[in-house]
């Protein structure tokens, strides 16, 4: 990171007016975050940033004889009210071991502060530490897939470059890690962003799914049919989703394929054929050696439409990255509260067996039920399961 203040500098606010929301950008924004001691007002990362959050007197008192201990570029000390004990040591760190302190007492110019703060900070998703060594930053693609971990960042790759081409892609992954918004995005940042993404809840149809649902019918095409133009001319000039594809039966995969070898079908009832342009995306959460080895998927089948395989990984593949999705669950809703360490680590504790989803409905509950700006260990509601 480029810090644009001089170095060991101490940057006191004694505003609270949107400092929860910045210091949760900083700590989203930057590499691995921890605790200090067994503080849990205390946060920092990788970078030399250090945000205290004085709310607690003999917290802070503790914090301020044990600091030195650690290396850091800079503090943001937050504290709305200081008392003459806490200001003498304060100003007694501050000469031992800092250049200077700058004090925020209004929302303005706190709010200059993190405008200059961010206009330094490099967009990119690696940074140079002290010691050359590279270290991970926190990305997204449009505030989905967060985090740090090499999985995820091979994954976000992989995706961006399928969004690229214009040929099928398969999405595997477990229920819960994000195979529908992976589609939408290979869609939002493809050729085709302007064109209908359309989605087929193939699991919905418990028997099989008919032709005229696929590929619409005329009317009159059979007694009281009316006419339908189906999935498949509403995804023209766009991408068609078929979603849970483990559960399309081996009789429907027929029809399928017929598609995928000239791009054209014929309604029910007409003798046309149409031709349409639309990209065909397919996710499931089946294992697929295991159905081809079972003769539940047809080989054509899998092999027609496999020309770009992703596999979204598990949340229990990526603890790391747990703290990221959990931030940016607030982030992307606007949501002005922030997550102390403790409670992210008993995040990155728990076995997220619904992936993504099943975080994010926990961060939901969570921040309905908690009245306070932090959330905390005890705040966390993981279910009616647990």
């Amino acid at each position: 990171m480029s810090v644009f203040m001089n170095k060991n500098q101490i940057f006191l606010v004694t505003t609270r007016e949107d400092v929860v929301l910045f210091c949760n950008e900083v700590l989203h924004n930057f590499a691995t975050i921890h605790t200090l001691s067994c503080l849990d007002c205390v946060t920092y990362n990788a970078e030399g940033i250090v945000i205290f959050d004085a709310f607690r007197e003999p917290e802070t008192l503790y914090f301020l004889s044990q600091a030195h201990k650690y290396k850091c570029s800079f503090i943001i000390f937050i504290s709305p009210l200081l008392n003459e004990d806490i200001q003498r040591k304060l100003r007694l760190f501050t000469s031992y071991c800092f250049s200077s302190i700058t004090v925020f007492n209004t929302q303005n110019n706190f709010k200059s502060f993190a405008r200059r703060f961010f206009a330094q900070c490099h967009d990119g998703y690696n940074s140079r530490n002290g010691n050359g060594v590279i270290e991970a930053r926190n990305e997204t693609i449009n505030g989905f897939f967060a985090g740090i971990s090499p999985k995820i960042q091979n994954f976000r790759s992989m995706l961006r470059s399928v969004s690229m081409v214009d040929t099928p892609v398969f999405l595997l992954g477990e229920t819960g890690s994000g195979k529908t918004s992976a589609a939408k995005l290979i869609h939002n940042l493809s050729a085709r962003k302007n064109g209908p993404f359309i989605k087929v809840p193939l699991s919905e149809f418990a028997s099989s799914i008919s032709e005229s649902t696929l590929f619409g019918k005329k009317e009159g095409a059979y007694t009281d049919a009316v006419a339908d133009e189906g999935y498949f001319k509403r995804s023209n000039h766009g991408s068609l989703f078929l979603d849970e594809v483990g559960t399309f039966k081996f009789t429907d995969q027929q029809k399928l394929l017929r598609f995928g070898d000239d791009k054209a079908f014929t309604p029910v009832g007409s003798s046309k054929p149409l031709s349409i342009d639309t990209r065909i995306i397919l996710a499931t959460n089946a294992n697929i050696r295991e159905m081809l080895d079972k003769g539940t998927m047809r080989l054509d089948f899998f092999h027609r439409f496999s020309n770009n395989v992703l596999t979204i990984p598990s949340l229990r593949e990526r603890p790391e990255d747990i703290p990221y999705i959990a931030k940016q669950y607030l982030k992307n809703n606007k949501i002005c509260k922030f997550l102390s360490p403790t409670a992210l680590e008993k995040l990155c504790e728990f076995s997220w067996t619904g992936n993504i989803r099943e975080l994010n409905n926990c961060m939901e509950r969570t921040v309905r039920d908690c009245q306070n700006e932090r959330i905390g260990p005890d705040d966390l509601d993981f279910g009616y399961m647990v």
